[in-house]
C-alpha cells in the first residue's frame, strides 16, 4: 500500500503506540519504564551495528538509566504488557522518540520537582 505521508510503498504498516499505551508509559514509574524500554532499545541498536563503540554506548546507556542485565521491571499489568508488545514491534527511530518523550522527559520533570 502506498503511504499517504511520503507516497512510497511500504511492506507493512508502521507500529506506533496508541493513546492508551502512551498513557501507560507516562503513568509508569520511570525506573520501571526504563527497565522495559532500555533492553528493547539495546537489542534494536545492536541488531544494526555491533561495533565495540556501539556496544560500549549501549552499556553506558543502561548504566546511566540504572538498568542492568539483572534489572527486571517487576510485576507488569495487562496494559503494560500490551504496551511492551507494541514497543518491541516499533522501529528504532520511533522507539528512540518514545524513549525521549515518554521516559527521559518524565524523569527530568520528576528530578526538577524534587529539587
Amino acid at each position: 500500500a502506498e503511504c499517504h505521508f511520503c507516497h512510497v510503498p511500504h511492506s507493512k504498516r508502521t507500529v506506533a503506540l496508541d493513546k492508551r499505551h502512551r498513557e501507560v508509559l507516562l503513568n509508569m514509574p520511570t525506573a520501571k519504564a526504563k527497565a522495559l524500554v532500555v533492553p528493547i532499545l539495546q537489542e534494536k541498536v545492536l541488531d544494526y551495528n555491533r561495533s565495540p563503540t556501539i556496544v560500549r554506548a549501549m552499556d553506558r546507556l543502561a548504566e546511566v538509566c540504572g538498568v542492568t542485565s539483572m534489572t527486571k521491571p517487576g510485576r507488569t499489568t495487562r496494559s503494560e504488557r500490551a504496551a511492551l508488545g507494541t514497543l518491541c514491534g516499533m522501529s528504532l527511530r520511533l522507539l528512540l522518540g518514545t524513549f525521549d518523550r515518554s521516559i527521559l522527559r518524565n524523569d527530568e520533570e520528576a528530578s526538577a520537582a524534587a529539587g
